[in-house]
This record gives structure tokens, C-alpha cells and sequence, in this order.
């Protein structure tokens, strides 16, 4: 069946009809504990109603056995979504007072599911965009492990021949009238500045670090930085591909479980990690809305959705096929994703090479060519 645009849409959770709904007074005091929950807790918890559900128990009982398996914070978030749901409230509305765990698309899927009588169907559909994610992220995390690792490793070994190894190098080359080269003046001004005022350099320094990254990830610079995520050679191409298949599987899940095409896009536009991704799914949002073809609108950037996509896209909407289409494309980026991060670790060795032989090279000549000046002058 073709998908839809604003004609025939599904009531909203703010104006569909529910039966015997309790009210705010009779919800259950929320629980305050300590943790975080992780994703992968949602992605069994997803799995496993999903499974409980298909042999026959409630969403009650399904709930409570997964609590009574559960620990630490996942067990008190699972208590409170259980004593929404034994108070009569919808599944939907207890998992919406848990928006660390459960995201605003999560919780609406599950709502049309509870409408529409296919909440198995549509938690099936969340435990697969769930699995795809995860799998995705851990490729991506994978991958740049080992190029963090050596740099970071290549990093503290440079910082403790500076800090620990050249002051007692320093008293040696000033004892001699020898020119030293530029790099040893630079390493040496380095060292004596962090024996002098080490106790608050070093705090100093990897404070200003975590400051950086705190700084980058603020709302008003993160247009700044995602541009340049979008331009950079390797991480670019990733980032890409990671936006562009959450946003075809994340559409593709919408659809199938009944959300109109103008509403799935400003779900994704709340998903896709990139801001610039999200900047142009909200325009596309309100053209899809006014009348505009979803691949009319995606067409207007193709730096960010390549021509092939929105072609397939095209046809999907044409033939009435737009899901699966969304599904191939998504599938074909996630499989671009899997063999850039393969091969991730190929491709930056040489730079990784060439920036530890930079160091070390520099630290060699740093140190070896004053000392070889000065055993000349003992020859003499």
C-alpha cells in the first residue's frame, strides 16, 4: 500500500479517544534513583515483549517478569513503567515519563501500535531499528579505537619524555656552550615550563581539553562542527552514510506502522545525529506538508542525499513502494558504513605512521644532535 502524506492521518496521541484513560492524579509517585540506561537495556527490554507478548501474556505480566529480571535503575524505570500500565494507563503513556530511556519515536510507535491493535507488530519493528542502530555504532566506535589508542599512546609517551626525561637533559646542554637547534629550544622551553609550574599546567591543560569538548557539543556550535564532520575525507563519508541509513530505516519503521509521510520526517529530523540533517528534514517536513513530493524536497540538497537515493526514493513513491525502496536504501548504506569502518584501520595507517615518525623523529633530533655537538668539542 503507498504511503501517504497529511490526507488520512492517523489522531494524534493528543487527540485520539481512549477508553477509561485514569487521570494525572492517580498516577503512581515516580521513583528517583541514580544510573543511567543503556541501550542495550531498551534493546532487550524491546526483544523480549516482543516475545512475551507473541506467547500470550499481557503487557502487564510481560513487564513484570522483565522488572523482576531487571537491576540497579533499569529495575526502578521498569517498576515505574509497571505501575502506570497496573493503574490503567496505555503502555504508551508510562514509557513517555521515561524520556532518558525511551525516545519521543519510540514512545509514538508504540502509541499507533495500541491504537491500531498491532503493538507486537510495531515493538517488532522497534527492536529491529533498535538492533540496526547498535550495530552501526558499534562499527563505528570499533573502527576508531585503534587510531585513538596508538595516538593517544604516541601522546603521553612525547609528554613524559618532555616532562620527565628532558629537565635532566636541560642542566647538561646549558653546562656547555653548544647552539642548540630550534626543536631542542622549543622541547627544553617546554620542559622547564612544566617543572616550574607543573602543579597547575597539567590540571590546566586537560582542563581546557574537557572544556573543548564540552564547548563543541553546545547547540550553538554544533552546526560549526557538523559542517566540518561533513567535510572531512573518511569521517565525512561515515557520517553520511550513519545519517542517511537512520533516516531511511528510521522512515521506513514509521510508515509501516501507520505515521504519515510529513510526520515520520519530522520524527527523523529529531533522530538523525547531524544538525545539518536535521535543519533540512524540518524544511522538508513543512514542503512535504504543503503539497511537495518527499523526493522533490530531498532533491534540493544533493550534498547531503545523493542523487541515486532520491531517484530510488522517486520510484518507490511513484509505484507505491516507497517503504521497501526506503529499506534498500537503507540496507545500502549501512552496508557502506560496515566497509569503510573494515578497512578504516588501512586506510589511516599511513598517516598514523607518519605522524608517530614525525614525533619521533623530532625527539631524536631534539636530543641526539645537541649531544653529538657537544662530544665533538671534547674531540677538539
Amino acid at each position: 500500500m503507498p504511503a501517504t502524506r497529511s490526507t488520512a492521518r492517523p489522531p494524534s496521541p493528543a487527540t485520539a479517544p481512549r477508553a477509561a484513560v485514569p487521570t494525572e492524579a492517580s498516577q503512581p509517585k515516580r521513583r528517583r534513583s541514580w544510573g543511567t540506561v543503556s541501550r542495550k537495556d531498551v534493546l532487550l527490554f524491546t526483544k523480549s515483549i516482543v516475545v512475551l507478548l507473541h506467547a500470550g501474556s499481557t503487557v502487564l505480566e510481560s513487564i513484570t517478569v522483565l522488572r523482576d529480571q531487571a537491576k540497579g535503575h533499569w529495575r526502578d524505570v521498569l517498576t515505574d513503567i509497571r505501575d502506570h500500565v497496573e493503574r490503567g494507563f496505555p503502555l504508551g503513556d508510562a514509557l513517555r515519563h521515561e524520556p532518558k530511556a525511551f525516545s519521543s519515536i519510540y514512545v509514538s510507535i508504540v502509541e499507533i501500535g495500541e491504537r491500531s491493535g498491532t503493538l507486537e507488530g510495531n515493538l517488532k519493528y522497534l527492536a529491529m531499528q533498535l538492533a540496526k542502530q547498535d550495530a552501526i555504532r558499534r562499527q563505528v566506535l570499533g573502527a576508531m579505537t585503534y587510531p585513538i589508542i596508538v595516538m593517544s599512546g604516541t601522546l603521553l609517551l612525547g609528554a613524559a619524555v618532555v616532562i620527565f626525561v628532558l629537565p635532566k637533559l636541560t642542566r647538561l646542554f646549558q653546562s656547555f656552550d653548544v647552539a642548540l637547534p630550534l626543536s631542542t629550544r622549543i622541547l627544553l622551553g617546554i620542559a622547564t615550563f612544566t617543572s616550574a609550574h607543573g602543579s597547575w599546567a597539567i590540571p590546566t591543560f586537560f582542563g581546557g581539553l574537557v572544556f573543548c569538548v564540552w564547548a563543541l557539543r553546545r547547540p550553538a556550535v554544533r552546526p560549526i562542527t557538523h559542517r566540518l564532520i561533513l567535510r572531512l575525507p573518511v569521517v565525512g563519508a561515515i557520517s553520511r552514510h550513519v545519517n542517511l541509513a537512520l533516516f531511511c530505516r528510521t522512515l521506513s519503521v514509521l510508515l509501516r506502522t501507520g505515521t504519515t509521510i510529513d510526520d515520520g520526517l519530522a520524527a527523523c529530523a529529531a533522530t538523525v545525529p547531524n544538525v545539518r540533517y536535521a535543519v533540512f528534514l524540518r524544511t522538508t517536513y513543512e514542503q512535504v506538508k504543503g503539497g511537495s513530493t518527499l523526493a522533490d524536497s530531498l532533491r534540493q540538497q544533493p550534498r547531503l542525499f545523493a542523487p541515486t537515493d532520491v531517484q530510488i526514493l522517486q520510484v518507490g513513491e511513484n509505484s507505491g513502494t516507497l517503504m521497501d525502496s526506503l529499506d534498500y536504501c537503507a540496507e545500502y548504506h549501512e552496508e557502506n558504513v560496515q566497509t569503510i569502518t573494515k578497512s578504516l584501520a588501512t586506510i589511516l595507517e599511513p598517516f598514523i605512521l607518519l605522524i608517530l615518525g614525525g614525533m619521533v623523529a623530532t625527539l631524536a633530533l631534539s636530543i641526539i644532535t645537541p649531544i653529538y655537538s657537544i662530544t665533538q668539542q671534547f674531540r677538539r
